[in-house]
């Protein structure tokens, strides 16, 4: 038996065992895919946030105090530089939750049929 079959069997168990609810469980579940994928992007903007401050707090780490202090600068350029790499991790954030919400926003119908299929195994 293929996937598909295999599929549509399953749909109609859980469609005789719901009832009228299998429709307004499908538009339950289409929404908190919506829900989910602004939940995601709102994430990943608050991730780019703290990514910029990051960036200006080592710019400013590196330079403002390079300036002042031209012959006691090492530390903190070297600290500037350690903030920015830690700040490059911010990115990993921002992709992630970036990519998943548009994901889920794009197709919520796919992530509604993928919750069913995980509640019937």
């Amino acid at each position: 038996m293929d996937w598909k079959q295999e599929l549509f069997k399953r749909l109609d168990i859980l469609g005789e065992k719901l009832g009228v609810a299998a429709s307004h469980l499908w538009s339950v579940l289409v929404r908190q895919g919506v829900a989910v994928g602004i939940q995601d992007i709102l994430i990943g903007l608050i991730w780019l946030g703290l990514w910029i401050a990051v960036l200006v707090i080592s710019h400013r780490m590196r330079n403002v105090h390079a300036q002042a202090d031209k012959f006691n600068s090492g530390e903190w350029t070297f600290g500037g530089y350690v903030v920015l790499g830690l700040g490059q991790l911010c990115l990993l954030g921002v992709g992630c939750y970036l990519f998943d919400g548009i994901v889920y926003l794009m197709n919520p119908e796919y992530y509604a049929l993928q919750t069913l299929l995980q509640t019937l195994k």
